[in-house]
């Protein structure tokens, strides 16, 4: 079993966090990676360590995990995604 550990940088917005996240996943299929373990909090970005980072917004985050959850089956890889 391979085990991929995401050392991602720091997103602004769920948007970018979206584009990071299926990036790598893509990667770590390719490098025939079982499973991919992401930061806590990527998506939309970590709050209260200084950083500013877009209002949360439920139906939207509802919708990226779809997204994130479609493109791991299609890529053959389990996603830990906080």
């Amino acid at each position: 079993m391979r085990i991929a550990l995401a050392q991602t940088r720091f997103p602004q917005a769920a948007t970018e966090g979206t584009r990071i996240v299926l990036e790598a996943i893509t990667k770590a299929a390719k490098q025939q990676c079982d499973i991919i373990c992401f930061p806590e909090s990527i998506i939309p970005g970590l709050r209260g360590v200084g950083y500013s980072v877009e209002a949360y917004d439920h139906d939207r985050m509802t919708d990226i995990l779809d997204e994130v959850r479609l493109h791991a089956r299609n890529s053959g890889i389990a996603v830990i995604l906080s």
